[in-house]
């Protein structure tokens, strides 16, 4: 099917940032894991990633460093300049590839502000999971967890180790809605509510869940407010008939609320 779509190959991308906004922030690490697709030769893979180093007087908060491990004297000293890392993975990017990112707003931003590179195909498996299965986490951690129950793997925030996490879950996804399915989610974003975007790829078609979604725990909750809302309501009513505007007739009010509401 991704051949007679036209795509004969995969690209899984995956970023570790300094930040969250692909024009003022920069990529810190970066790892692709390449499928190719040939009648004749069947499947291959190749992967690359690498550091980056960072600009003169940019820094990776304490934060990301946490959650990562990364430092800025980590990547500077170990990384390599970002316009030799364009160079080795301009290649990756082809016409007919159709590159695959957790969330794909983040990634091709970052693909887009510093490699100057924007993929004509691509799938975004947060959007995917959102839409598809609303009733699932679309975090790459869980997503994989609920795919693959037994496996012990962690997600530790590294490109590489979030690549392969990300490959296998977009394997999981192809399998529950078929290629057919998910040919539909090509250049398609989900805009939630609890994450906006960073940023707009070229090529995109959104789907904006912002006035339209809610969460399932927000939803019971709001409607739990309702009939609370309600019931109140309702005795207030009961309170002004009876005439009520101390407690002496309150008992009464009372009496009358449980009438009507029987």
């Amino acid at each position: 099917m991704l051949l007679k779509k036209g795509i004969n190959s995969v690209v899984f991308i995956d970023f570790e940032t300094n930040g969250l906004n692909p024009d003022e922030c920069y990529p810190t690490e970066i790892a692709i894991k390449e499928v190719l697709i040939d009648n004749q030769r069947g499947r291959w893979i190749d992967r690359y990633d690498t550091l980056i180093q960072l600009p003169e007087g940019e820094e990776i908060p304490e934060k990301i460093t946490e959650l990562t491990g990364l430092t800025t004297d980590l990547v500077n000293t170990q990384g390599k300049p970002i316009k030799l890392v364009q160079n080795e993975i301009i290649d990756f990017f082809k016409a007919n590839t159709l590159v695959v990112a957790q969330n794909a707003n983040f990634d091709l931003g970052f693909l887009r502000f510093h490699f100057g590179i924007s993929p004509k195909q691509f799938i975004c498996t947060k959007t995917v999971e959102a839409v598809a299965f609303p009733e699932n986490s679309n975090s790459l951690a869980k997503m994989h967890k609920h795919y693959y129950p037994d496996s012990d793997i962690e997600q530790y925030h590294r490109a590489a180790g979030d690549v392969e996490m990300l490959s296998e879950v977009f394997d999981a996804q192809l399998k529950a809605i078929d290629e057919e399915g998910m040919m539909f989610f090509i250049n398609r974003i989900a805009i939630l509510p609890e994450r906006p975007l960073v940023f707009y790829p070229l090529y995109a078609k959104y789907m904006d869940f912002t006035n339209k979604y809610v969460p399932k725990s927000r939803y019971d909750a709001l409607e739990v407010r309702a009939e609370d809302y309600a019931r109140d309501s309702a005795f207030l009513s009961c309170l002004e008939a009876a005439g009520v505007d101390n407690w002496s007739g309150y008992s009464y009010a009372w009496e009358m609320y449980e009438e009507e509401t029987d």
